[in-house]
């Protein structure tokens, strides 16, 4: 008899999808004081990365599992690692969606826009079994990965302009629809890509990652050509959301 695959979930609730949040560091020696004053983080000397808990301040977080209803002998859950990547570079890795939009709106609040902001998200946009949810060093995802497509905004925003002017200089409405169907067709498994959470806020960003669960779990179904189409016209017709 063949076992059901098991969906990867985290230990507060949420489908196993690691995502890497990346701050530029204005000041370095600042935002090393401003974590080591939060007791929900703790420093790792042998890897030397601060350890970011659901604990103590963040306990006001509601992930899918509250704090109170995870089992005391388990606590406290790691929920994220923040690492130096470059001397103004710094990444936290969290392994879920949820996580991550958490994260920006809780350490705003903890860190000041003068210290460090969060400018890029990579994010892996599929389901893993549960045997495969245990990674902890994401460098295996986020570096060295010939898998990983960085978006540029800018270089997909040149291709338009040129893809919507014919020779005599007006609108070319085939390659326009053209494009556009091209475009809503993409999608990648590992990407990176700006965040723009101070102009726009958090939503932006958690519609752009309910976008990709619900093209995840397609896929994950069986569905290997669901695309961006389908997950715009099944959102648009949803009326809830899948990440809350």
């Amino acid at each position: 008899m063949t076992l059901e695959k098991q969906i990867g979930m985290t230990m507060t609730g949420e489908v196993f999808q690691p995502v890497r949040l990346y701050y530029q560091v204005f000041n370095p020696h600042q935002i090393k004081k401003d974590l080591d004053l939060l007791r929900c983080i703790d420093f790792d000397t042998s890897k030397n990365r601060w350890i970011w808990l659901y604990d103590k301040e963040a306990k006001s977080i509601h992930f899918e599992q509250k704090f109170s209803s995870i089992p005391e002998e388990v606590r406290p859950v790691v929920i994220g690692y923040f690492v130096w990547k470059s001397s103004d570079v710094l990444v936290l890795d969290v392994r879920s969606y949820e996580r991550a939009l958490e994260a920006i709106k809780f350490f705003d609040k903890k860190i000041s826009r003068s210290t460090a902001k969060v400018t890029h998200c990579s994010s892996v946009n599929k389901i893993f079994e549960a045997r495969a949810s245990t990674a902890s060093n994401f460098d295996v995802f986020f570096e060295n990965n010939e898998d990983l497509v960085e978006i540029k905004p800018e270089e997909t925003i040149a291709r338009m302009k040129q893809a919507f002017l014919s020779t005599n200089g007006h609108p070319d409405l085939e390659a326009i629809m053209s494009f556009l169907a091209n475009d809503m067709e993409r999608f990648f498994e590992v990407e990176k890509f700006p965040i723009h959470f101070y102009e726009e806020g958090i939503n932006s960003l958690k519609t752009s990652f309910i976008l990709r669960r619900i093209i995840a779990m397609e896929r994950w179904c069986g569905n290997v050509t669901y695309s961006y189409r389908d997950a715009f016209e099944r959102l648009t017709h949803a009326e809830g959301s899948l990440i809350q």
